[in-house]
């Protein structure tokens, strides 16, 4: 081959390499048709309702307004783990990891800050105690159950009956799976529903989910019955697998519940550095396995009436948040990144897309490291910040309408994650009587892409953006700043006779309104 030949065929074999790794020829075209499914999905937070930050904003209109302006539609109540620990009743007879029975928010405080920002309560009944923590719940004496199913009535009607607060969703404890089996929850849920609801008919019961294996537990130190039950055999290893646990559910308590609560954790598992962290946590949410196992099961036993309820979620959890397994300071870990908020804004989306996802509950999403910080002055300047995880919902819920659009997507690019290949945008399209609304989210952390969504709509009501100079980026240097360096901003789009086209910038989100 002459040199002249060789470079041709070099060059014919970079242009080759060159458009294989997702150069569009053109634009990505978005199209809408009319096949709509309706949006039902209550999204809230959840939060340990003992600790200083949480308190702090039960007295301050302007932290309350934060949590209303997301919007925070759903608070849960005690907050997780402490449900189990939580004695309704006479709180100082329970166990706090922070704090104690005078310094918890009561449940008439939670209630009032559920009304100030029109939020629906969630409330957690204990299924390993009942009147103190040392009076256990025996999982193989049926009335021993029934006690604590008792006690759970008792609070149905102290709230709903005597106080009149109306509290529709009840949990029957929080990730019960640590010390119980399937068959032993299952009756559970049975009784429990049965003496909750025989006080209050309309109440909606939230049963503990499973979506990924877990253990091996040994929840022998608080859960040993051999001195009053010679039958006992001790508990030192408990294992579960979310397709027995969850069908185990279906087939002896269908009937007795109305929502699998599900906690899909979405974390990346080498903590390398940023980007890495980025990239694997977009493809786990990509395929999205642990609400797979949801939705496998409900498949499974089409009959059932059962909705999934997302009550605890986030992604990259334990980073920086309290509580958790991370000592990173906030401002130096991944959470508060504007990669986390993007990541957070995608993974809401997947909920979205499957109309059997009915609430979702984002753990720690008031921030609560950063009020710490503001609280005590050591490192806030200004007021406690929106962080991208913030911003994104946001977007989400000004961008949402009450029909979901179904959409056609051609010339999709797509981003490589490893050893495989994934779509670089996500792309949401809703309605409601008034307008339509598209969100779509560039995942690619290099690359801008031209969009095109024909047929959008008669005129832009409005579009927003939120972005920021990379992956890494995050508001913690910008306390006193008007300007945040990841913020929500005005977006400009070209309109012309129904059709908007647009350019998505790296690793941002968009959000869009159009005139019907």
């Amino acid at each position: 081959m002459t040199k002249s030949g060789l470079l041709c065929a070099i060059m014919g074999l970079i242009a080759g390499m060159w458009l294989a790794i997702g150069v569009n020829a053109g634009p990505v075209t978005v199209n809408v048709t009319s096949e709509q499914s309706p949006i039902k999905m209550i999204s809230g937070g959840q939060f340990e309702f003992f600790s200083p930050p949480i308190r702090q904003r039960k007295n301050d209109e302007n932290l309350l307004n934060s949590w209303k302006s997301v919007p925070m539609q759903m608070l849960r109540y005690p907050g997780g783990t402490w449900a189990d620990h939580y004695i309704w009743k006479d709180p100082s007879a329970g166990y706090f990891v922070v704090g104690n029975s005078k310094s918890v928010i009561t449940p008439t405080q939670f209630i009032e800050m559920c009304r100030k920002i029109n939020a629906e309560p969630i409330f957690q009944v204990n299924t390993l105690s009942v009147n103190s923590t040392a009076d256990r719940i025996n999982p193989t004496d049926i009335n021993a159950i029934r006690r604590g199913a008792q006690n759970a009535a008792d609070w149905v009607r102290d709230a709903n009956i005597v106080k009149k607060w109306n509290v529709k969703y009840w949990e029957i404890g929080n990730e019960v799976w640590i010390w119980l089996f399937p068959e032993e929850y299952a009756r559970y849920v049975v009784e429990y529903s049965k003496a909750m609801k025989k006080v209050d008919p309309s109440i909606k019961i939230i049963a503990c989910g499973l979506d990924a294996k877990v253990g091996p537990f040994d929840p022998h130190g608080f859960f040993d019955f051999s001195k009053t039950d010679s039958n006992w055999k001790p508990r030192k290893v408990v294992v579960n697998d979310p397709k027995t646990w969850t069908e185990t559910l279906l087939r002896e308590a269908d009937g007795h519940f109305d929502y699998l609560a599900a906690h899909p954790y979405m974390s990346a598992t080498k903590r390398d550095n940023p980007r890495s962290i980025y990239l694997q946590t977009t493809a786990g949410i990509f395929h999205n396995e642990k609400l797979k196992t949801q939705y496998d099961a409900l498949n499974r036993f089409p009959q059932s009436k059962v909705r999934i309820a997302v009550t605890e979620w986030a992604c990259n959890f334990g980073t920086s948040v309290p509580g958790s397994s991370g000592k990173i300071p906030p401002e130096k870990g991944y959470f508060y990144t504007l990669g986390n908020g993007i990541n957070m804004g995608y993974y809401f989306g997947r909920f979205l897309e499957d109309s059997r996802n009915e609430i979702s509950i984002v753990h720690s999403l008031c921030d609560t490291q950063t009020l710490y910080y503001w609280a005590k002055k050591e490192l806030a300047k200004g007021a406690p910040l929106d962080h991208p995880s913030i911003l994104s919902l946001r977007l989400w819920y000004k961008y949402l309408g009450t029909q979901r659009m179904k959409v056609q997507v051609g010339n999709m690019p797509k981003m490589r994650v490893g050893n495989e290949d994934i779509p670089a945008l996500f792309v949401f399209a809703s309605e409601d009587d008034m307008a339509r609304y598209l969100v779509v989210i560039n995942l690619d952390p290099d690359k801008p892409y031209a969009v095109k969504w024909n047929r959008a709509g008669k005129s832009v009501i409005s579009s927003s953006i939120m972005s920021g100079k990379d992956i890494s980026t995050n508001n913690f240097g910008d306390w006193d700043k008007e300007e945040k360096s990841v913020a929500i901003k005005d977006f400009s789009v070209t309109a012309q006779n129904g059709i908007c086209d647009m350019e998505i910038p790296p690793i941002s989100m968009v959000g869009i309104k159009f005139a019907k």
